[in-house]
């Protein structure tokens, strides 16, 4: 059974608990500040239509990981780059809420 490790988003402290996890091949679930929601979507979705709800649900790899890191208050993302890459892992992202969920190649 994989462990999971879940978080509440606190920076580079976080970031540094998240690489520990993965280590031991965990899968990680980062709660992000709720106040990112709206720059999260408008980040991913730029040219979405003001009267659809704001919903994002996003798969990835490190290409995701780098542009959350472009975000205000979330720049530490950008250390989990080398770390999901050598592990292997994937990264979704669904918002509201909004969740970062890395997940180990065990699981895919």
């Amino acid at each position: 059974m994989t462990e999971v490790m879940r978080l509440m988003w606190g920076g580079h402290e976080t970031a540094a608990q998240a690489i520990e996890a993965m280590r031991r091949s965990a899968k990680v679930d980062i709660a992000l500040p709720a106040n990112v929601h709206h720059a999260l979507f408008s980040r991913l979705h730029p040219g979405a239509d003001a009267a659809e709800p704001e919903t994002v649900e996003e798969t990835g790899g490190t290409e995701l990981i780098a542009t959350l890191a472009g975000l205000a208050g979330l720049e530490a993302l950008a250390g989990l780059a080398e770390p999901l890459k050598r592990g292997g892992y994937r990264v979704q992202l669904r918002s509201p809420g909004p969740v970062l969920t890395l997940i180990p190649p065990q699981m895919a």
